[in-house]
């Protein structure tokens, strides 16, 4: 496998140890590093917490020999390295560069492709083009769009692994060139198939992409109406409403979850040969990890924020899921359907 195979592998092993069903150690471990949002500490009762806390680790400290000591002063550190929530920006500024120059290099190669080539060259040009797209999306809504609270932050760790998957996934979608099979192989499906499945791609890219936007400007919104209050309240948020948050709470989870299934569906079928069945899982795994690795972090995410919801706001709706619909929808739509 490739250094960016296993680099996504890798981001789904660490998503996977930051579950709630993953051990505590390794969950402590990774926690800060793979979680997202609500990362602020504005109320007075969790302040007063973290100084009781460190009242007490201060006593602990007083028994422990100097070995013990500098190993929870560098814990300690390493859990205290944040900056600001708003330096999300930069994770685009980085993929629009990284995907840029993608974009060039696959223009070279499809300059010398021969005809058998051309098919699979245009349908990867056309993933980097949507990507390159959702990139620049991204970066107006850090921009315009998104409102960061004073002392939203997230971990260095984060900061540091978001630019290097901007970094690393421009490449991934361009490496299907250099994997897929041409000239010795059978496609397994018909070219009208084949645009058709594409077309449904690039339909889902376009509906997740629209659908996240609406949820980012909603959750935009309701900071704004909050910064506009003449008495705010003590809480960072508050319950989202309108659109796919009637259903998910972390909605713009789910629509960027189904605008990388668009894009993967686009390249799935230049991979997908008859003759080589074991040959297109090969493939297809590296793109494939590429979605998987979002699909890990991102529920991990919904579900440690869908908790904090129920948590935080006793009426908060029940109907609503973290990221994906619960086996009682498909269920009740089965038996409508049946009915």
């Amino acid at each position: 496998m490739s250094a960016r195979t296993w680099f996504w592998l890798a981001f789904v092993l660490a998503s996977a140890l930051a579950s709630e069903r993953a051990p505590n150690a390794s969950r402590a471990a990774l926690d800060a590093v793979v979680g997202r949002g609500k990362t602020t500490t504005t109320t007075t009762t969790t302040r007063r917490k973290t100084q009781a806390k460190t009242k007490t680790r201060a006593k602990e400290d007083e028994g422990e020999d100097d070995v013990r000591w500098r190993a929870r002063s560098i814990a300690r550190a390493w859990s205290r390295a944040r900056v600001p929530h708003r330096m999300f920006a930069h994770f685009y500024v980085v993929g629009v560069v990284a995907n840029a120059r993608a974009c060039a290099t696959h223009w070279k190669r499809m300059a010398n492709a021969n005809a058998n080539e051309m098919e699979a060259m245009t349908a990867i040009a056309v993933v980097l083009g949507l990507f390159q797209l959702h990139i620049i999306r991204r970066l107006y809504e850090s921009a315009f769009v998104a409102v960061y609270g004073a002392e939203a932050t997230m971990h260095v760790g984060a900061y540091v692994l978001g630019l290097a998957y901007y970094a690393v996934a421009s490449q991934t979608w361009a490496s299907v060139a250099e994997t897929s099979a041409h000239d010795d192989a059978r496609l397994a499906m018909s070219k009208s198939l084949r645009l058709a499945v594409a077309f449904a791609g690039a339909w889902l890219f376009a509906y997740g992409s629209i659908n996240q936007y609406r949820c980012h400007a909603i959750l935009a919104n309701l900071r704004r109406a909050k910064r506009s209050r003449d008495a705010p309240s003590s809480r960072s948020y508050f319950i989202p409403r309108g659109g796919w948050f009637e259903r998910f709470s972390c909605a713009h989870y789910t629509a960027e979850v189904v605008l990388y299934c668009g894009l993967l569906l686009i390249i799935i079928p230049q991979l997908a040969y008859a003759s080589d069945v074991f040959g297109t899982f090969a493939r297809a795994r590296e793109p494939a990890a590429l979605v998987a690795a979002v699909v890990a972090n991102l529920s991990v995410a919904a579900s440690r924020a869908h908790a904090w919801y129920l948590g935080h706001f006793p009426h908060y709706p029940k109907n609503r899921t973290a990221m994906f619909p619960s086996t009682r929808v498909f269920a009740t739509a089965t038996a409508t359907a049946t009915a």
